[in-house]
């Protein structure tokens, strides 16, 4: 399945597009976060200016040449200010919002918007880049928005945060309105999508986050294919961590906070796939 690659490998190919970018590719082999997927449609000069993090050919083309501050390219349906954000170019991302760019508008392949790439946006060398989630939000962007898309996963920008383990977007979000206990159709929560990423990432603050926000910690979590309910409880105990860490000693705040509140993590049953990748002295304590 052809997949919308995110800013994380925008640099990869940004001196190629930025030199060749006006030799005519084929869109239908382009990544989604290149610019030339603008190329032979109206707003190809926008998306050079917006490129170029150009201010004044940005108004020109918008005020002067009346080319639709939401230009969509041809293929996935993104925006410019989704390039802008995907691509880290603040100044252009600022200049489209201040001339009436949409930061709700979902491309029409993912379902995603400018603020829900915002919200798993990744510097190869600092990490995070918060201003652009800050930049979305003050001009207007819903926290609360859900995907809607022929490929979509139907998440709203705080799970996606919690899907990629980032405390920081976590909480802009959260300050921002963000409801901490959306549960789409497919029974996903940002609980669900933080408890996931708690494992995978070694973060169990992120559930702290959620838990001392008002995530309901004790509701169904997600079921398995065969119709079983998990809850957080269960999912813990695929949260593996050294036995006397920083991220074990969190895990068990969150096992005591949940015990003095009817759920006891300890009761829960051990995986049987556990014991063939843990020695059983380790799994009698994690």
């Amino acid at each position: 399945m052809i997949r919308k690659l995110k800013v994380f490998i925008a640099i990869a190919f940004l001196f190629t597009s930025c030199t060749n970018r006006n030799s005519l590719v084929d869109r239908s082999k382009l990544l989604g976060v290149d610019y030339r997927l603008f190329q032979q449609t109206p707003a190809w000069e926008l998306a050079e200016a917006v490129q170029d993090g150009d201010i004044g050919r940005i108004k020109k083309e918008i005020a002067i040449n009346k080319i639709p501050v939401d230009s969509r390219e041809p293929r996935f349906g993104e925006t410019l200010l989704m390039l802008a954000v995907m691509n880290m170019n603040y100044t252009s991302a600022k200049t489209l919002l201040e001339l009436g760019a949409d930061p709700d508008l979902q491309d029409r392949y993912f379902g995603d918007s400018a603020l829900m790439d915002a919200s798993s946006l990744e510097n190869l060398v600092s990490g995070s880049e918060p201003r652009f989630l800050q930049l979305l939000l003050k001009f207007g962007g819903d926290p609360n928005a859900v995907q809607h898309g022929p490929k979509t996963t139907l998440r709203s920008p705080l799970m996606i945060a919690c899907e990629k383990g980032n405390l920081d977007y976590m909480k802009i979000l959260v300050k921002a309105g963000a409801k901490v206990d959306t549960v789409n159709k497919y029974g996903d929560s940002p609980l669900e999508s933080a408890s996931l990423a708690a494992g995978l990432y070694r973060r169990p603050e992120l559930v702290l986050y959620l838990i001392d926000n008002g995530a309901g910690f004790k509701k169904v979590l997600y079921k398995t294919i065969e119709g079983e309910e998990k809850y957080l409880t269960d999912d813990m105990r695929y949260w593996h961590f050294d036995l006397g860490s920083a991220e074990y000693k969190k895990k068990m705040q969150i096992a005591d906070f949940l015990n003095k509140n009817g759920m006891d993590y300890r009761a829960t049953e051990i995986p049987k796939t556990e014991f063939d990748n843990y020695p059983k002295e380790y799994l009698e304590k994690y």
